[in-house]
């Protein structure tokens, strides 16, 4: 199932996105969850980041679509986002948000159920490539090349985004039922490593760029035989 979250300021427009989504669905076999929000500020104050498809209104009062759509950049970088919008020359500026398309109003089927291709097509390959990780109210898509690696201190998890470190409670045990296997290794009882930033192995330490991390002797031989077998392409 995919998130679709609808920003739109105008009930019609709403409706007719809802509409024909719901009959893509129907023609697709793919199950959708939609939520609608009559402004960007209403979109903001939900769990904003755990959405797979965004379908934005370019002219809303007091928070237009460009300024929403920055916004949730900052920690939605996957969605997939669709301006809609009266005159296509304003969704000329997609590309400063990294939107997909645009759909000009009013809306016609045909016109969403080619961009709802796309969409899907997209979100399928970006299930490879990030990952949904539980936050307090919600959850959070991260890339998985940007997460360096996840530490457990006594109960907390911190999870390492290159320049940022965000933490919660859990265990390490089920974040490795999760994550990829023989991408992310344990080369200690604390850390969780993703191999594919793993930038040098010493005697007992790894570096992740300037970030050095203890491996133990226990760890070892298994952690280095998942390097061998990422660097190799082996699965």
């Amino acid at each position: 199932m995919y998130k679709i979250a609808i920003v739109e300021d105008e009930w019609e427009c709403i409706e007719s996105l809802e509409c024909s989504i719901k009959k893509y669905s129907r023609h697709h076999k793919v199950d959708f969850e939609i939520s609608s929000f009559k402004n960007g500020r209403l979109f903001l104050e939900s769990n904003y980041g755990s959405y797979d498809i965004v379908f934005m209104d370019v002219d809303m009062p007091n928070l237009n679509g460009f300024e929403t759509a920055k916004k949730m950049r900052e920690l939605n970088k996957s969605a997939v986002l669709i301006f809609v919008t009266f005159l296509a020359k304003y969704a000329a500026r997609g590309y400063e948000v990294d939107a997909m398309d645009y759909i000009v109003k009013p809306l016609e089927y045909e016109a969403l159920s080619i961009r709802m291709d796309k969409a899907i097509q997209k979100c399928r390959f970006n299930e490879v490539d990030y990952i949904s990780l539980p936050i307090k109210g919600g959850e959070i898509r991260i890339a998985l090349n940007n997460l360096k690696y996840i530490e457990i201190n006594a109960h907390q998890i911190n999870y390492h985004i290159d320049n940022e470190c965000y933490s919660f409670y859990g265990t390490l045990k089920k974040l490795e039922s999760i994550l990829p296997k023989g991408l992310f290794v344990r080369c200690n009882n604390c850390y969780l490593v993703n191999l594919r930033r793993v930038t040098r192995i010493g005697d007992e330490e790894i570096y992740l760029g300037d970030e050095c991390l203890k491996m133990s002797r226990t760890r070892k031989k298994q952690f280095l035989q998942s390097f061998h077998e990422q660097m190799l392409g082996v699965r």
